[in-house]
């Protein structure tokens, strides 16, 4: 049976697709462009075209699992709804979905979306991480490029303008600690969520071992990058 991986070639879907094809597992990967590195098969799945929602079981309708990383904009219930209804007539038996810690089911943003495929009938998991640690590494990037990347963590793309033209990053967490995880940590988990034989129907909050401030992280970062600062 396969994983059809949406966001297949991004931050956390890139590393559950190498996760299931070392492991030995069928995949295919969603991508808005419809390809995909080698060795992995790609088809065009585009949130915003409904017409591709059918690609991926046409291509393999062995399909019995789906991971998901959801459009970011505010409730994408009406968005993804037809395609999870799609997916499950066509057979898919379980939905792994990258959320965050701060998003619940309930009436507001990512909310309705998750109570909906929970209420699907089908196993899910619901993955909810705190931010991305890599995302701060993958400033350097940005930077040695010019501005251009092809590696988007959560932390460098939502800060990269604010450092780039001000040399600052801002954030509500003042002096507080969070507990930042590895991109590499929420596609083990997701991998194990997808792969195992019993589904756990219901959430994962998956935090990094240690709880650091902006600034502590910053310094994480190599020395040639090191001319950012935190506010």
């Amino acid at each position: 049976m396969t994983t059809f991986v949406i966001g297949g070639t991004g931050q956390t879907g890139s590393r559950v697709a190498r996760l299931l094809h070392d492991g030995g597992f069928p995949l295919l990967i969603g991508s808005r462009k419809g390809s995909a590195p080698e060795p992995f098969k790609a088809v065009r799945f585009d949130w915003s075209e409904p017409s591709t929602f059918g690609n991926p079981f046409d291509a393999d309708p062995t399909i019995d699992r789906v991971y998901v990383v959801a459009p970011t904009f505010s409730n994408p219930l009406p968005t993804v709804k037809p395609f999870f209804d799609l997916a499950v007539s066509k057979g898919v038996k379980r939905i792994v979905v990258c959320g965050g810690s701060a998003v619940w089911k309930g009436p507001s943003l990512f909310g309705p979306m998750l109570e909906y495929i929970s209420e699907l009938g089908i196993e899910y998991t619901i993955l909810r991480p705190t931010w991305f640690i890599g995302g701060f590494f993958t400033l350097r990037q940005h930077f040695d490029r010019d501005g251009l990347t092809t590696t988007k963590e959560n932390l460098g793309s939502l800060y990269y303008e604010s450092i780039r033209k001000r040399d600052e990053i801002f954030s509500v967490m003042e002096d507080g600690r969070v507990p930042f995880v590895s991109v590499d940590d929420i596609a083990e988990e997701a991998f194990k969520c997808l792969t195992k034989v019993e589904s756990l129907n219901g959430e994962v909050f998956l935090l990094g071992p240690d709880l650091y401030t902006c600034d502590e992280v910053r310094l994480l970062i190599p020395l040639h990058a090191t001319f950012l600062t935190v506010q």
